[in-house]
C-alpha cells in the first residue's frame, strides 16, 4: 500500500475518521532474530516500558477456556482417566447453564488422553465443550478426525527460536506449514483455534501480524467468522488465542496493530 495514497475509514467505534495504517508485509530473513538485547544469555532477560497506554475494552460476555487438563498437567503428577472426568464433573456444575467455564481443552497423545476425552464426551454436556489442543501437523490432526472433535487448539510458534532451531524452517516456510494444517481443519469442517505460542521473543510486524493477516483470508475463503474469544457460532467459527506470556511493551504492540487490523474492517 502506497502511504500516500492511504484510504480513509469512518471508524464506527469512535466515529472519527482514521487512515489505514502499514500492511504489515511479512519479513522473510535468512538469519533468526532471537533478540539478545533482551534475552542475553549472561544476564536476566530484560523488560523495556514504552509507557503506551492501551484503551479499556472489555467485551460483553466473558466466560473461561479452562487448560487443566493440558498446562495443569505439566505442573504436577498426570491426573488418571477417572480424575479427569471427575474434574470435568465439576467444570459442568461450577460452569453453569449458561457455560462460564465454555471449553476445556484436552491432550489427546497417550491412551489415558483419549480414553478421558472418550469418557467426557460419554457425559454429553454442553458446557464446557471438549476442545483438543495439537502440534501443526497432519499426524496429530488424524487423532482429532479420529475422536470426531469440533474443535482444535494448533500450535503456532512464532519466534525465530522455534522456526529456526527446532522447526529447521524459515518464516515463509512455517507460514505455509501453519497454513496448510489450518486449511485442512476448515476443509473437514473442524473449527481451529491459533495458539500463537512464543510470542513474547517473537517479531510482531516481521511475522505475528502478517501471519495473522494470512489466517484472516481464510474468512473470505472458507465463509467463516473471526472472533478472539468464540461464541455460539461453533460450526463457522474461527479464532485466534492464547498469545502467551507478554511484556508490556509487546501486549501494547500487539493490542495496537490489532486495533489497526480492526479499524480497517479486517478483523
Amino acid at each position: 500500500m502506497e502511504m500516500d495514497n492511504r484510504s480513509v475509514r469512518l471508524n464506527k467505534k469512535s466515529n472519527l475518521l482514521k487512515l489505514d495504517e502499514y500492511m504489515y508485509p511479512l519479513v522473510d530473513t535468512d538469519k533468526p532474530n532471537v533478540f539478545r538485547n533482551l534475552f542475553p544469555y549472561e544476564e536476566v532477560p530484560k523488560i523495556a516500558f514504552n509507557d503506551r497506554i492501551v484503551p479499556h475494552e472489555m467485551p460483553e460476555d466473558i466466560w473461561i477456556t479452562d487448560t487443566t487438563f493440558r498446562d495443569g498437567q505439566q505442573s504436577r503428577t498426570p491426573y488418571s482417566t477417572d480424575q479427569i472426568v471427575h474434574i470435568y464433573d465439576a467444570f459442568h456444575r461450577l460452569g453453569g447453564p449458561k457455560g462460564i467455564i465454555r471449553q476445556c481443552e484436552f491432550f489427546l497423545y497417550s491412551k489415558k488422553d483419549r480414553d478421558a476425552v472418550y469418557k467426557c464426551m460419554e457425559k454429553g454436556y454442553k458446557f464446557p465443550e471438549i476442545t483438543s489442543w495439537i502440534r501443526a501437523s497432519k499426524k496429530d490432526f488424524e487423532l482429532v478426525k479420529e475422536i470426531g472433535l469440533k474443535e482444535t487448539g494448533i500450535l503456532v510458534s512464532c519466534s525465530d527460536y522455534h522456526i529456526f532451531y527446532k522447526m529447521k524452517m524459515t518464516r515463509k516456510q512455517a507460514l505455509e506449514h501453519y497454513l496448510g494444517v489450518v486449511r485442512e481443519c476448515l476443509e473437514t469442517g473442524i473449527s481451529p483455534r491459533c495458539h500463537l505460542e512464543d510470542i513474547t521473543r517473537s517479531d510482531i510486524y516481521g511475522f505475528v501480524i502478517p501471519f495473522c493477516l494470512e489466517l484472516m483470508k481464510l474468512k473470505d475463503e472458507y465463509g467463516i467468522w473471526i472472533c478472539p474469544n468464540g461464541g455460539d457460532l461453533e460450526d463457522t467459527l474461527f479464532r485466534v488465542g492464547h498469545i502467551g506470556a507478554l511484556t508490556t511493551k509487546d501486549n501494547d504492540t500487539l493490542i495496537n496493530a490489532l486495533k489497526d487490523l480492526e479499524k480497517r474492517g479486517i478483523i
